[in-house]
């Protein structure tokens, strides 16, 4: 089934919400670093496929872009 993830993969993207709603951005190399390298030492790509991290880094992009808009 593809719409099942991992506890991991739940976490991950659980730190990236909550990162955005206390920072309102995300510099993309935070993705490498702690809280998120607890999760797998090799940040976001220890823990999706290469097409799904490209995904959320879409994503990211896309909140960061808004943010400068907004503000």
């Amino acid at each position: 089934d593809t719409n099942c993830f991992t506890v991991n993969q739940i976490r991950f993207v659980e730190n990236i919400i909550s990162y955005l709603r206390t920072n309102g951005t995300m510099d993309l190399g935070k993705l490498y670093e702690q809280p998120f390298t607890f999760i797998n030492p090799a940040g976001i790509d220890g823990v999706f496929s290469e097409a799904d991290a490209d995904n959320i880094i879409q994503l990211i992009s896309e909140v960061n872009n808004n943010a400068k808009i907004y503000n």
